[in-house]
């Protein structure tokens, strides 16, 4: 498992009292649609997704999604 210095999405939001500046915000929402879009090419679906399952590296505007517990890979015919 890799570790990731930062926190989740809900502590960030709690850090910022909810104030997010929408470029963050845009930034966020662009890497998590990246990363969804990534699983999904590769037939798999997270089932999960949750701010606790989304940790932000505040160093290098990293997003990483885990906990793929009860994720699936689809086959497709």
């Amino acid at each position: 498992m890799e570790f990731v210095e930062g926190c989740d999405l809900r502590e960030f939001m709690q850090q910022h009292n909810n104030k997010v500046p929408m470029e963050k915000i845009k930034e966020i929402i662009r890497s998590l649609l990246k990363g969804l879009n990534y699983l999904h090419e590769n037939s798999v679906i997270h089932r999960d997704l949750k701010p606790e399952n989304i940790l932000i590296n505040a160093q290098q505007d990293m997003i990483k999604l885990v906990d793929f517990g009860i994720s699936t890979q689809v086959l497709i015919q």
